[in-house]
């Protein structure tokens, strides 16, 4: 019996995409090349895909929710753009139910990360805006990536400390 593909998926914003890094660099890739290594059994071939064939994959800017006059040009990922959001990248993947994996993240981009770092923002306005952020990434979870991928285990990324010691 022939050994199936570990098939992930990227979806999210400039994180997922590995905004400024080498492919070799990527967390994605980091990923699949070490659960290629981890779990290829022996003997016999297997193969861990990363799917970034999607016509809109992860990239910079990415929006939760769909932006009015999706689908946009796709251009490079390191462009930022609002469109496609990432709720179109999750409907816009081939064959959702061979999809075993999910990475992803977002919200950053719907917080409007800029206007959370100016030290005159009310902190108030601040969570006010995470809290809708990060409720239209429930409702993609719920309302989207549930019902389309029934095969698939999704592992939701954190982002790094935007100001931190070590940014």
């Amino acid at each position: 019996m022939a050994n199936l593909p570990l098939r992930i998926v990227v979806l999210g914003d400039s994180i997922m995409w590995g905004q400024g890094l080498y492919e070799h660099n990527k967390s994605s890739e980091i990923l699949r090349s070490r659960l290629q290594t981890a779990l290829k059994p022996a003997p016999g071939p297997f193969d861990v895909t990363l799917d970034l064939s999607s016509d809109y994959p992860a990239h910079s800017g990415a929006r939760i929710e769909p932006v009015p006059g999706e689908p946009c040009k796709t251009l490079h990922g390191e462009i930022p753009r609002e469109s496609p959001s990432i709720t179109f990248q999750a409907q816009s993947i081939p064959h959702p139910e061979s999809v075993r994996l999910i990475i992803m993240n977002g919200g950053s981009d719907d917080l409007g990360m800029m206007s959370a770092l100016d030290p005159s923002v009310d902190v108030a306005w601040i969570k006010t805006r995470a809290e809708v952020a990060f409720g239209r990434m429930q409702g993609l979870l719920v309302d989207t990536i549930g019902p389309r991928f029934p095969n698939a285990t999704v592992v939701i990324c954190g982002i790094y400390p935007i100001i931190s010691g070590q940014s």
